[in-house]
């Protein structure tokens, strides 16, 4: 009898869950985001721990943050961060049925909020002992500007050693990878 009145119960949630009721915008953010996640853990060696944006009627804004193995120099972390923002903005704006819900088109890294945390073999965030700010803990994308945080007993929060736009970063990288803005 237990059994049967939790099935009776359950299934009203079951019947809700089973149908996709999100609005077409979110469904086609979900779509991208999600084979963007799984493809960024085979290709970049990227692990998502959290996702989101601004999708109140509209796709305002796309958040993605990611771990991987550090350290990782500000070089590498400007080379992965620009590619990944690439490759992420290429998806949504070839995405032809998410366009009219895209409140800027084309979409731009203005429009994305990314994190690259770092962590080491332990699965330990990366940590620099005492005072020392050698190794970089984050990247973040946020509002057209990256910024590279560190992470150490100095401060208790994460402290940025260094900013850049976007577009000063995806310039530099340009010129010293021409290779990864080659169209395939």
């Amino acid at each position: 009898m237990k059994v049967y009145l939790i099935l009776v119960c359950m299934l009203p949630f079951l019947i809700c869950c089973s149908a996709d009721t999100r609005p077409d915008h979110c469904k086609f953010a979900g779509e991208i985001m999600n084979q963007f996640i799984s493809d960024a853990e085979k290709q970049y060696g990227l692990f998502c721990h959290g996702s989101g944006g601004r999708f109140l009627n509209r796709v305002n804004a796309i958040h993605l943050s990611f771990v991987t193995l550090g350290p990782k120099s500000q070089e590498e972390l400007r080379v992965m961060m620009v590619t990944i923002t690439e490759d992420f903005l290429k998806r949504v704006n070839s995405h032809e049925k998410i366009r009219e819900y895209l409140v800027n088109y084309p979409f731009q890294s203005t429009d994305l909020k990314f994190r690259i945390s770092l962590m080491d073999l332990d699965g330990k965030a990366i940590h620099n002992k005492g005072k020392e700010k050698e190794l970089l803990s984050d990247v973040v994308l946020l509002d057209g500007k990256l910024s590279y945080k560190i992470e150490n007993d100095d401060k208790a929060y994460l402290q940025t050693v260094h900013r850049e736009t976007y577009e000063e970063a995806r310039a530099i990288v340009k010129k010293q990878h021409p290779e990864l803005f080659l169209s395939p």
